[in-house]
């Protein structure tokens, strides 16, 4: 599949391409308002509206590292302040452990296939904060060492994958973990995969 040209406004569910789409939206995080009003526009935007939307359009929630963690929680108030308000999708790309257990349960069930957590090999971010207090949801989109996109993986083969990744920089093999998490490094492993 050629990486999209166009983001898809009509996109419901969860896609390689609008996923792509949503790393490209996070990234705009980090610009400046009149960037971000640009880009909007070349995308088919007639207008950025911060925290609203019309009924009858696609509304989902991305955003990377604190940001991911950011968009899964606000997905879920405005799911539990009205359940006829889910959000089509919730894309997060390095997201640190955001929730408890019961918040996690509550969310995966609401959520089924409309959450999708991307974590980049050996991305520290997502390994933090310790675990038990705080975990994860369940939905996981794996991005191995060598940029392939896994929905599942087992025990034996994160672990081979990771060693992978540490290894690929022998000058540097402790710095994986802070280059895996730019969310350029998610774009650009999405891009492999879309291509």
């Amino acid at each position: 599949m050629p990486v999209p040209s166009a983001i898809d406004h009509r996109a419901r569910g969860y896609s390689l391409g609008l996923a792509y789409w949503l790393a490209q939206a996070s990234d705009l995080a980090y610009k400046d308002e009149a960037t971000i009003e640009k880009q909007a526009r070349q995308w088919g935007f007639e207008k950025v509206r911060h925290h609203h939307t019309r009924f009858g359009q696609s509304l989902f929630f991305t955003g990377h590292s604190l940001g991911g963690a950011l968009a899964m929680l606000a997905g879920a108030r405005l799911y539990l302040e009205d359940p006829k308000l889910l959000a089509d999708g919730v894309y997060t790309y390095g997201q640190p452990r955001t929730c408890d257990r019961l918040l996690a349960e509550a969310y995966n069930k609401g959520f089924k296939q409309r959450m999708f957590r991307f974590v980049n090999n050996n991305d520290v971010v997502p390994t933090l904060p310790p675990e038990p207090a705080y975990t994860h949801v369940d939905t996981l989109r794996y991005l191995g060492s060598d940029g392939r996109l896994r929905e599942k993986t087992s025990l034996f083969g994160n672990l081979a994958d990771h060693a992978r990744g540490y290894t690929a920089d022998a000058l540097a093999p402790a710095g994986d973990g802070v280059r895996d998490h730019s969310i350029h490094q998610y774009i650009a492993a999405l891009e492999k995969n879309l291509a």
